[in-house]
């Protein structure tokens, strides 16, 4: 078992779809502040200090992640999480692959290192396209913080900018786990890995737009990614471990019903 999981964390931490992902959000994230920073300086693009004065390394990072009006990664985060691992059952499935592995291990081992490799390669990505993003604001702006909360950020944020960056970061990897396993999960119930991809990412969506219309607030999954937005630390978390244990046990009872080989 320890071999197939080395093995398989090895192939997915070097796709080519985790390197996509990981590019996109960091991506995102260089685009938001280049559009920050040039909205607020007469496009000016190349004055990196036109906001030093009110907005420190942390503060930047925060608004490029999802304080801005171009923090597309806050809408595109579901599926550039889900296109990392989502097709690895249907890839197993339609190549034979999973037999062969049955041969070798259980199905429950065989569940267990999927969901370890997914939940290792999706919070990787986004943890690698953060820190990136954070050492390219820290040598424009160094790490001296600024005092002020310019973004208004109340709750721990604003007795300590590195722990609330800590905390940023850690739920921006359990994000990624959660909607990566979710379309996971879908994989084993619908045979096409585009609609598996499709499935949480319009689930995130309506939840943003429809259900907050009709006034489900606490439903909407775009809060996961942004917690100031509706819920408090006991409804944030409820919501996230529902989330995550919906796709677990969803991928688990898909898996152990399915009738491929057992040798």
């Amino acid at each position: 078992m320890f071999n197939y999981f080395k093995a398989e964390l090895k192939c997915t931490i070097y796709s080519k779809y985790f390197f996509i992902s990981l590019l996109i959000a960091f991506s995102l994230l260089l685009y938001s502040f280049f559009e920050f920073i040039t909205l607020g300086w007469n496009f000016n693009v190349w004055n990196f200090h036109s906001f030093s004065e009110h907005y420190d390394f942390i503060d930047l990072f925060l608004i490029s992640r999802s304080e801005n009006r171009a923090s597309y990664l806050g809408v595109l985060a579901p599926l550039l999480a889900s296109l990392i691992y989502s097709d690895s059952y249907l890839s197993d499935k339609k190549t034979g692959y999973i037999n062969f592995i049955y041969m070798r291990i259980s199905k429950g081992k065989y569940i267990l290192v999927k969901l370890l490799v997914n939940f290792i390669s999706s919070g990787l990505a986004i943890l690698l396209a953060s820190s990136m993003m954070l050492v390219f604001l820290s040598i424009l702006y160094g790490f001296t913080l600024n005092p002020k909360n310019a973004l208004n950020i109340t709750g721990v944020f604003s007795s300590g900018k590195y722990l609330y960056l800590i905390f940023i970061i850690f739920n921006s990897c359990i994000f990624y786990c959660i909607f990566s396993t979710l379309s996971l999960a879908v994989s084993t119930f619908i045979d096409n890995k585009y609609i598996s991809l499709a499935i949480p990412f319009f689930y995130y969506i309506i939840s943003g737009s429809i259900f907050v219309m009709f006034g489900l607030n606490k439903l909407n999954a775009t809060a996961l990614f942004t917690p100031k937005n509706g819920l408090n630390i006991y409804q944030f978390i409820f919501y996230e471990l529902f989330l995550l244990s919906l796709g677990v046990i969803t991928f688990i009872y898909g898996v152990l019903k399915s009738n491929e080989k057992i040798n």
